[in-house]
């Protein structure tokens, strides 16, 4: 868990930037497709 007045690392940051990044591209364009 991260408070509102703590931040995280800037490795974290990207790397849960990227995990969301890869599930937005997953839920929008490939589950589209198998519906």
């Amino acid at each position: 868990m991260v408070r509102p007045d703590e931040r995280l690392s800037w490795g974290r940051t990207v790397g849960l930037g990227a995990q969301h990044v890869v599930a937005m591209f997953g839920a929008t364009f490939v589950a589209p497709a198998e519906a």
